[in-house]
């Protein structure tokens, strides 16, 4: 009898490994709450400039920056924020919130979270580009998902 009340018990001792990641995961969708409502508002507010305003603005801004060699590909990226900048802050908080549901989860021993987080953070690497365009596919985002993904996985036999 005592054997099945322990293999039905959640573990005690979580390993340090996955509460590392959990952790990580955890700041990183907060940041990505802020980032997403911070992009909601900032597009709002640029949407309603002028676009000969909303052009000399980004002259302005590029310059500022000394990125005048890359003049015509900021241009277009600046452009693309501001044209699809409310939408993607949405995205962004949507994935962030399903990303913080999904530590939970896998917090909690449950493998739905691991589901949860690997598709989140799919949308999160793709769905950007396919709606604003390549200057919005990271590479970063990319080689992030695939690090947390692998050791999420590596602790996915312990959830059931």
């Amino acid at each position: 009898m005592p054997q099945e009340h322990q293999a039905t018990s959640p573990m005690t001792e979580r390993p340090t490994g996955l509460i590392i990641c959990l952790v990580l995961s955890l700041c990183s969708s907060l940041f990505g709450i802020l980032s997403g409502i911070g992009m909601w508002v900032v597009s709002a507010r640029m949407t309603a400039v002028s676009p000969d305003e909303m052009d000399e603005k980004m002259e302005d801004m590029i310059n500022a920056f000394g990125m005048s060699s890359m003049h015509d590909q900021l241009l277009v990226t600046l452009e693309s924020l501001v044209q699809y900048g409310q939408v993607l802050g949405l995205i962004n908080l949507l994935v962030s919130v399903v990303t913080i549901v999904a530590v939970v989860m896998m917090f909690r021993y449950q493998k739905l979270g691991f589901h949860l987080y690997t598709g989140a953070r799919v949308i999160e690497v793709f769905l950007p580009a396919l709606i604003a365009g390549a200057a919005f596919f990271s590479l970063f985002t990319v080689l992030t998902s695939v690090f947390f993904g692998y050791f999420y996985s590596r602790f996915l036999k312990l959830m059931r």
